[in-house]
């Protein structure tokens, strides 16, 4: 397949969301993911674009929808880790039984953020206001 063919198959595949009633986003010239009405155009950069992510709600918190199958052999991928400070673990996928656990936990998201978004949604149920005077 060359280039301009793996172009029309992008293309094709992001329309098909969008008619099964998806949203697209782009990326806008500071790095922001803004929602589009219109769509990529051939010569668009694939990463520019992406189908816009589904969220759950988590206490309250919009958090990306976790990785819902399996994913390629070595892949990173990120899970919440609300006991680290960056509240997140990176992992590569080996399809251990601890990485289909975390799937099946719905523990897996595919961004650092989206990770920690998730950890700290998580944390909302429990945080404390700790006051000066506490020890």
């Amino acid at each position: 397949m060359n280039d301009t063919q793996k172009q029309a198959a992008w293309l094709v595949e992001m329309y098909q969301h969008k008619a099964d009633g998806g949203e697209l986003e782009y990326r806008d010239c500071i790095g922001d993911w803004k929602t589009s009405h219109e769509g990529p155009t051939m010569g668009s950069l694939p990463e520019n674009w992406r189908k816009k992510r589904c969220t759950i709600n988590i206490n309250g918190h919009e958090v990306p929808e976790p990785v819902r199958g399996p994913l390629k052999m070595r892949e990173l991928y990120y899970v919440p880790n609300p006991a680290y400070a960056t509240r997140y673990s990176a992992i590569q996928w080996t399809s251990s039984d601890s990485d289909k656990r975390r799937l099946n936990d719905g523990l897996i998201h595919a961004t650092q953020e989206a990770a920690i978004a998730h950890a700290e949604a998580l944390i909302s149920f429990t945080r404390m206001e700790v006051s000066d005077g506490m020890h």
